[in-house]
């Protein structure tokens, strides 16, 4: 049997760099392969700058109603708090990455099957700074590691 691991988040522009990055990419292609392809891959901006503005909002921020600002851990079930107070039962998804000072988790509520939520966790051994403590960091990630149930 664990213990309670409760991780609280704190705002990181880190962790919102690192999250928009992707879209960030997306939109430094379209500016370099519009020209030399097609203008048509310029339409692709706005919705990547939007894209990006979001994610960097909701992990780096943690800004909107859908940005997840803890995560609690008990022996078998995860939970994810959100910035609207709402109080989530998730489970991870198999594409989620875990590493030695990040947790990159894609989390889909238990009681749907529809809109994935993600979530960015960086630890104090990182590069860019931690946006949670590094004992309930290191914590949960043994626990992702070693004592959570299959993932969805």
């Amino acid at each position: 049997m664990s213990s309670r691991i409760e991780l609280r988040l704190s705002p990181s522009r880190a962790a919102g760099i690192l999250a928009a990055l992707p879209w960030l990419v997306l939109m430094v292609f379209s500016l370099v392969a519009a020209p030399a392809s097609s203008l048509w891959l310029l339409l692709l901006l706005a919705p990547a700058g939007i894209m990006a503005v979001r994610q960097f909002q909701r992990c780096g921020l943690l800004q909107g109603p859908g940005a997840i600002v803890a995560l609690q851990s008990d022996a078998d079930t995860l939970t994810c708090q959100l910035a609207n107070g709402e109080t989530r039962t998730v489970r991870i998804c198999g594409s989620s990455s875990l590493g030695a000072s990040f947790l990159a988790l894609k989390l889909r509520p238990a009681d749907t099957t529809s809109r994935t939520m993600f979530v960015l966790v960086l630890g104090a051994s990182s590069l860019f700074g931690a946006n949670a403590p590094e004992t309930d960091f290191r914590r949960l990630r043994m626990w992702l590691r070693a004592g959570r149930p299959t993932t969805a």
